[in-house]
């Protein structure tokens, strides 16, 4: 449908497409996917002169806020990662629990 969707100019509905694939990805637990399936989007749109959808766009960023935060939690980078999990830490529930909890582990 994404596709088609593109083909046809309808931006708006490929964008609200990207952003159900991504939270099945992000329900199942992976951020990565969802992240670079949104980004990719985002990208195509931008490219055929097409405003990203709201909702596309702040997904993107809390989903790129988290892997962010995980880069610096690897570096050390505490104080920077605290700073981008507060965005992630009020949209808490659109991360499992079982897949958030190793998030501080992870070296």
């Amino acid at each position: 449908m994404f596709k088609l969707y593109l083909a046809r100019g309808q931006y708006e509905e490929a964008g609200q497409v990207a952003v159900l694939m991504a939270e099945e990805e992000q329900k199942a637990g992976n951020y990565r996917t969802a992240h670079d399936t949104l980004l990719a989007t985002h990208q195509q749109l931008r490219e055929r002169g097409a405003k990203p959808p709201e909702a596309l766009r702040s997904r993107l960023s809390l989903l790129h806020s988290y892997t962010l935060a995980r880069m610096h939690v690897r570096r050390g980078d505490h104080l920077i990662a605290a700073r981008l999990l507060s965005r992630v830490a009020a949209n808490i529930s659109k991360f499992p629990a079982r897949k958030f909890y190793y998030f501080f582990f992870i070296k």
